[in-house]
Protein backbone atom coordinates (compact mmCIF):
# COMPACT_ATOMS: atom_id res chain seq x y z
CA UNK A 1 0.00 0.00 0.00
CA UNK A 2 1.44 3.42 -0.89
CA UNK A 3 2.53 5.67 1.94
CA UNK A 4 0.71 8.89 2.66
CA UNK A 5 1.39 11.55 0.06
CA UNK A 6 0.78 15.21 -0.55
CA UNK A 7 -2.96 15.80 -0.88
CA UNK A 8 -2.33 18.84 -3.03
CA UNK A 9 -0.86 16.92 -5.93
CA UNK A 10 -3.46 15.72 -8.46
CA UNK A 11 -1.07 13.13 -9.88
CA UNK A 12 -0.59 11.07 -6.72
CA UNK A 13 -2.70 8.87 -4.50
CA UNK A 14 -3.61 10.35 -1.15
CA UNK A 15 -3.97 8.25 1.97
CA UNK A 16 -6.07 10.31 4.28
CA UNK A 17 -8.50 10.18 7.18
CA UNK A 18 -11.97 9.18 6.03
CA UNK A 19 -13.04 11.33 3.09
CA UNK A 20 -15.61 10.88 0.36
CA UNK A 21 -14.74 10.37 -3.30
CA UNK A 22 -15.22 14.11 -3.77
CA UNK A 23 -15.96 17.08 -1.57
CA UNK A 24 -19.68 17.03 -2.41
CA UNK A 25 -20.26 13.75 -0.58
CA UNK A 26 -20.33 13.06 3.17
CA UNK A 27 -17.43 11.11 4.68
CA UNK A 28 -17.54 7.36 5.32
CA UNK A 29 -17.35 5.91 8.86
CA UNK A 30 -14.72 7.64 11.04
CA UNK A 31 -12.88 4.42 11.97
CA UNK A 32 -12.00 3.59 8.36
CA UNK A 33 -9.21 4.74 6.06
CA UNK A 34 -9.86 6.19 2.64
CA UNK A 35 -7.45 6.23 -0.30
CA UNK A 36 -8.31 8.93 -2.83
CA UNK A 37 -7.03 8.16 -6.34
CA UNK A 38 -5.19 10.66 -8.51
CA UNK A 39 -7.05 12.10 -11.46
CA UNK A 40 -6.81 9.49 -14.25
CA UNK A 41 -4.06 10.18 -16.78
CA UNK A 42 -3.14 13.25 -14.70
CA UNK A 43 -6.08 14.97 -16.37
CA UNK A 44 -6.33 18.76 -16.03
CA UNK A 45 -9.84 20.28 -16.12
CA UNK A 46 -10.49 22.09 -19.37
CA UNK A 47 -8.28 19.76 -21.41
CA UNK A 48 -9.16 16.67 -23.44
CA UNK A 49 -9.18 13.50 -21.36
CA UNK A 50 -7.50 10.40 -22.74
CA UNK A 51 -8.15 7.13 -20.91
CA UNK A 52 -5.09 5.23 -19.69
CA UNK A 53 -3.80 2.79 -22.33
CA UNK A 54 -5.05 -0.79 -22.03
CA UNK A 55 -3.04 -3.17 -19.90
CA UNK A 56 -1.15 -5.35 -22.39
CA UNK A 57 -1.07 -9.11 -21.88
CA UNK A 58 1.27 -10.84 -24.32
CA UNK A 59 0.12 -14.33 -23.29
CA UNK A 60 -2.79 -15.64 -21.27
CA UNK A 61 -2.52 -18.94 -19.38
CA UNK A 62 -5.35 -21.33 -20.14
CA UNK A 63 -5.51 -22.54 -16.53
CA UNK A 64 -8.81 -21.92 -14.77
CA UNK A 65 -8.62 -18.99 -12.37
CA UNK A 66 -6.17 -16.73 -14.21
CA UNK A 67 -7.10 -13.11 -13.53
CA UNK A 68 -6.26 -10.52 -16.20
CA UNK A 69 -7.10 -7.62 -13.90
CA UNK A 70 -4.36 -5.89 -11.92
CA UNK A 71 -4.95 -5.06 -8.26
CA UNK A 72 -8.35 -6.84 -8.26
CA UNK A 73 -8.81 -6.45 -4.52
CA UNK A 74 -7.52 -2.85 -4.16
CA UNK A 75 -4.85 -4.02 -1.72
CA UNK A 76 -2.15 -2.16 -3.70
CA UNK A 77 -3.89 1.20 -3.82
CA UNK A 78 -6.30 2.51 -6.45
CA UNK A 79 -4.30 2.13 -9.66
CA UNK A 80 -4.66 0.97 -12.37
CA UNK A 81 -8.41 1.44 -11.80
CA UNK A 82 -9.78 4.67 -13.23
CA UNK A 83 -12.97 6.60 -14.09
CA UNK A 84 -14.01 9.44 -16.41
CA UNK A 85 -13.17 12.71 -14.61
CA UNK A 86 -14.35 14.92 -17.48
CA UNK A 87 -17.94 13.68 -17.78
CA UNK A 88 -20.71 15.19 -15.64
CA UNK A 89 -22.46 11.82 -15.47
CA UNK A 90 -19.36 10.21 -13.91
CA UNK A 91 -17.88 10.60 -10.44
CA UNK A 92 -14.87 9.28 -8.59
CA UNK A 93 -14.28 6.37 -6.25
CA UNK A 94 -12.04 5.58 -3.32
CA UNK A 95 -10.38 2.53 -1.83
CA UNK A 96 -11.65 2.05 1.70
CA UNK A 97 -11.13 -0.13 4.76
CA UNK A 98 -14.75 0.38 5.87
CA UNK A 99 -15.72 -2.93 4.22
CA UNK A 100 -13.69 -5.68 2.58
CA UNK A 101 -14.54 -9.21 1.51
CA UNK A 102 -10.91 -10.29 1.73
CA UNK A 103 -7.78 -8.43 2.71
CA UNK A 104 -8.25 -4.96 4.10
CA UNK A 105 -9.41 -2.77 1.20
CA UNK A 106 -12.26 -2.54 -1.30
CA UNK A 107 -13.53 0.02 -3.80
CA UNK A 108 -16.09 2.37 -2.27
CA UNK A 109 -18.74 3.97 -4.52
CA UNK A 110 -21.23 6.51 -3.23
CA UNK A 111 -24.18 8.16 -4.96
CA UNK A 112 -25.92 11.09 -3.31
CA UNK A 113 -28.71 13.35 -4.49
CA UNK A 114 -30.64 15.84 -2.38
CA UNK A 115 -31.23 19.59 -2.03
CA UNK A 116 -27.59 20.18 -1.09
CA UNK A 117 -26.26 17.80 -3.76
CA UNK A 118 -28.23 18.46 -6.96
CA UNK A 119 -27.80 15.94 -9.78
CA UNK A 120 -25.03 16.89 -12.21
CA UNK A 121 -26.90 15.13 -15.02
CA UNK A 122 -29.97 12.99 -15.62
CA UNK A 123 -27.64 9.99 -15.34
CA UNK A 124 -24.81 9.61 -12.84
CA UNK A 125 -22.31 6.82 -12.26
CA UNK A 126 -19.81 5.93 -9.58
CA UNK A 127 -17.56 3.16 -10.81
CA UNK A 128 -14.16 1.66 -11.51
CA UNK A 129 -12.73 0.70 -14.91
CA UNK A 130 -9.90 -1.35 -16.41
CA UNK A 131 -9.02 -1.94 -20.08
CA UNK A 132 -7.26 -5.20 -20.96
CA UNK A 133 -5.57 -5.94 -24.31
CA UNK A 134 -5.39 -9.73 -24.47
CA UNK A 135 -4.80 -12.20 -27.32
CA UNK A 136 -7.43 -14.49 -25.80
CA UNK A 137 -11.04 -13.50 -25.12
CA UNK A 138 -11.75 -13.81 -21.36
CA UNK A 139 -14.18 -16.52 -20.39
CA UNK A 140 -15.16 -15.50 -16.85
CA UNK A 141 -16.08 -12.22 -15.18
CA UNK A 142 -17.00 -11.94 -11.53
CA UNK A 143 -16.49 -10.38 -8.15
CA UNK A 144 -18.35 -9.43 -4.99
CA UNK A 145 -20.31 -6.39 -3.90
CA UNK A 146 -21.55 -5.12 -0.53
CA UNK A 147 -24.42 -2.65 -0.15
CA UNK A 148 -23.95 -0.56 2.96
CA UNK A 149 -26.72 1.96 2.24
CA UNK A 150 -29.61 1.82 -0.23
CA UNK A 151 -32.01 4.74 -0.01
CA UNK A 152 -34.03 4.57 -3.21
CA UNK A 153 -35.18 7.85 -4.67
CA UNK A 154 -35.84 7.02 -8.31
CA UNK A 155 -36.96 4.04 -10.39
CA UNK A 156 -33.70 3.63 -12.30
CA UNK A 157 -31.24 3.32 -9.41
CA UNK A 158 -29.20 0.13 -9.64
CA UNK A 159 -25.93 -1.79 -9.47
CA UNK A 160 -24.32 -3.29 -12.56
CA UNK A 161 -21.13 -4.39 -14.24
CA UNK A 162 -20.43 -3.93 -17.93
CA UNK A 163 -18.18 -5.77 -20.38
CA UNK A 164 -17.32 -3.73 -23.48
CA UNK A 165 -15.45 -5.38 -26.35
CA UNK A 166 -13.76 -2.68 -28.41
CA UNK A 167 -13.26 -3.16 -32.14
CA UNK A 168 -15.27 -6.39 -32.13
CA UNK A 169 -16.18 -8.03 -35.42
CA UNK A 170 -19.57 -9.72 -35.05
CA UNK A 171 -22.06 -11.18 -37.49
CA UNK A 172 -23.57 -8.29 -39.39
CA UNK A 173 -20.41 -6.18 -39.43
CA UNK A 174 -18.06 -4.39 -37.11
CA UNK A 175 -19.08 -1.70 -34.66
CA UNK A 176 -17.00 0.61 -32.48
CA UNK A 177 -17.76 -1.73 -29.59
CA UNK A 178 -20.30 -4.28 -28.39
CA UNK A 179 -21.41 -4.67 -24.81
CA UNK A 180 -23.17 -6.80 -22.25
CA UNK A 181 -24.60 -4.83 -19.35
CA UNK A 182 -25.16 -7.10 -16.37
CA UNK A 183 -27.83 -5.72 -14.03
CA UNK A 184 -26.88 -6.97 -10.58
CA UNK A 185 -29.71 -5.54 -8.46
CA UNK A 186 -32.17 -2.70 -8.13
CA UNK A 187 -33.87 -2.74 -11.53
CA UNK A 188 -36.21 -5.05 -13.46
CA UNK A 189 -36.30 -3.32 -16.87
CA UNK A 190 -33.85 -1.81 -19.37
CA UNK A 191 -33.09 1.74 -18.16
CA UNK A 192 -32.64 3.01 -21.73
CA UNK A 193 -32.21 1.81 -25.28
CA UNK A 194 -28.72 1.23 -26.65
CA UNK A 195 -28.09 -0.40 -30.02
CA UNK A 196 -24.70 -1.95 -29.36
CA UNK A 197 -25.50 -3.40 -25.92
CA UNK A 198 -27.54 -6.27 -24.50
CA UNK A 199 -28.91 -6.27 -20.96
CA UNK A 200 -28.68 -9.34 -18.75
CA UNK A 201 -30.43 -9.58 -15.39
CA UNK A 202 -28.33 -11.29 -12.75
CA UNK A 203 -31.30 -10.49 -10.49
CA UNK A 204 -34.33 -8.25 -10.80
CA UNK A 205 -34.51 -7.76 -7.04
CA UNK A 206 -33.69 -4.95 -4.65
CA UNK A 207 -30.12 -5.12 -3.35
CA UNK A 208 -29.46 -7.09 -0.17
CA UNK A 209 -28.11 -4.65 2.43
CA UNK A 210 -25.31 -5.56 4.82
CA UNK A 211 -23.99 -8.72 3.17
CA UNK A 212 -21.33 -9.51 0.57
CA UNK A 213 -22.87 -10.92 -2.60
CA UNK A 214 -20.77 -12.98 -5.02
CA UNK A 215 -21.45 -12.87 -8.78
CA UNK A 216 -19.88 -14.68 -11.74
CA UNK A 217 -20.77 -15.09 -15.40
CA UNK A 218 -19.36 -17.14 -18.28
CA UNK A 219 -18.67 -14.52 -20.94
CA UNK A 220 -18.40 -16.95 -23.83
CA UNK A 221 -21.79 -18.50 -23.03
CA UNK A 222 -23.39 -15.07 -22.59
CA UNK A 223 -22.00 -13.70 -25.87
CA UNK A 224 -23.26 -16.80 -27.67
CA UNK A 225 -26.68 -16.42 -26.09
CA UNK A 226 -27.05 -12.64 -26.54
CA UNK A 227 -24.88 -11.85 -29.59
CA UNK A 228 -24.81 -15.20 -31.43
CA UNK A 229 -21.07 -15.82 -30.98
CA UNK A 230 -18.10 -14.67 -28.90
CA UNK A 231 -15.99 -11.97 -30.56
CA UNK A 232 -13.30 -13.49 -32.79
CA UNK A 233 -11.40 -10.20 -33.30
CA UNK A 234 -11.16 -7.23 -30.98
CA UNK A 235 -8.68 -4.61 -29.79
CA UNK A 236 -9.28 -4.77 -26.05
CA UNK A 237 -11.86 -5.55 -23.37
CA UNK A 238 -13.13 -2.92 -20.94
CA UNK A 239 -14.82 -3.91 -17.68
CA UNK A 240 -16.73 -1.48 -15.47
CA UNK A 241 -18.25 -2.06 -12.02
CA UNK A 242 -20.84 0.58 -11.14
CA UNK A 243 -23.64 1.96 -9.02
CA UNK A 244 -25.74 4.52 -10.88
CA UNK A 245 -28.99 6.31 -11.55
CA UNK A 246 -30.63 7.15 -14.88
CA UNK A 247 -33.47 9.31 -16.11
CA UNK A 248 -33.84 11.68 -13.15
CA UNK A 249 -35.53 15.04 -13.58
CA UNK A 250 -32.70 17.50 -12.93
CA UNK A 251 -35.23 20.31 -12.35
CA UNK A 252 -37.12 18.25 -9.75
CA UNK A 253 -34.43 15.94 -8.35
CA UNK A 254 -35.14 13.03 -6.01
CA UNK A 255 -33.50 12.34 -2.66
CA UNK A 256 -31.37 9.20 -2.79
CA UNK A 257 -28.19 7.68 -1.43
CA UNK A 258 -26.33 4.49 -2.26
CA UNK A 259 -23.05 3.25 -0.78
CA UNK A 260 -21.69 0.14 -2.51
CA UNK A 261 -18.33 -1.65 -2.24
CA UNK A 262 -16.69 -3.95 -4.82
CA UNK A 263 -13.91 -6.42 -4.01
CA UNK A 264 -12.11 -9.48 -5.42
CA UNK A 265 -12.92 -8.57 -9.02
CA UNK A 266 -12.07 -10.99 -11.83
CA UNK A 267 -11.80 -10.98 -15.60
CA UNK A 268 -10.05 -13.98 -17.12
CA UNK A 269 -10.32 -17.74 -17.15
Amino acid sequence: MPAARDAGSPATETLAPPAAADASLPPPPPDSLELIPPLPSAWIPGTDFRPPPPIELATTPSDHGFNMLLNPGFEDGTEPWWYFPDRPHWGGFTASTAQARSGRWAARLELLCDESHPPPDKAHIRGVIQDIATPVFPTVVGGSYFVETWERGTVDQYIQFVVIVAGAAMAGGSTENIQIRYLLAGIDHPPFGIQNAKFFYVTREEPVVGRWVRFERNLVDDFVSLWGAPPDRFSHVRVLFEVRWDNVDVLNPPRLRSVVYFDDLHLGT
